[in-house]
């Protein structure tokens, strides 16, 4: 019995989405830019959110380099991140789980891993993806904690 050739690549190649793609990423400015234009802000009145947006003035990803979250309502992307940024913290409190480190596993473009570095300034934040471009937006353009 003949053994098939083997698929020609990396192993990269075998588990990574877009390991071979070379991208010019385009940001969008930070969340506080967008929410004239967003049809969803009323979804995000009870969120206490000023200090956040004003802590965090990184840029947010174009819709195409997050999975296409919350299409061009940009500012409710960011939001979402945060509110589950804060249930996330808060159950770990109330189960008193020690918030020294994260790790987002299919962080995509950072939506969540963006708040928890900003949260919790002692709290050491790691995000991975199977794809690539995700991971090399986040080292790009997010913050290091």
């Amino acid at each position: 019995m003949a053994v098939p050739d083997a698929p020609a690549g990396t192993w990269e190649d075998f588990i990574v989405l877009n390991s071979g793609v070379d991208k010019h990423f385009e940001v969008l400015p930070k969340a506080a830019d967008h929410m004239a234009t967003d049809t969803r802000l009323s979804w995000w009145t009870k969120l206490d959110y000023a200090a956040a947006l004003a802590r965090d003035t990184w840029p947010l990803p174009k819709t195409e380099d997050r999975e296409g979250y919350y299409g061009s309502d940009h500012f409710s992307y960011w939001a979402s991140g945060l509110s589950d940024a804060r249930m996330l913290i808060d159950t770990a409190r109330e189960m008193q789980v020690p918030l020294g480190t994260y790790l987002d596993l299919g962080c995509a473009s950072g939506r969540v891993t963006r708040h928890t570095a900003l949260e919790v300034q002692e709290m050491k934040t790691y995000g991975c993806d199977i794809n690539r471009l995700h991971v090399e937006w986040c080292n790009r353009f997010l913050p290091r904690r």
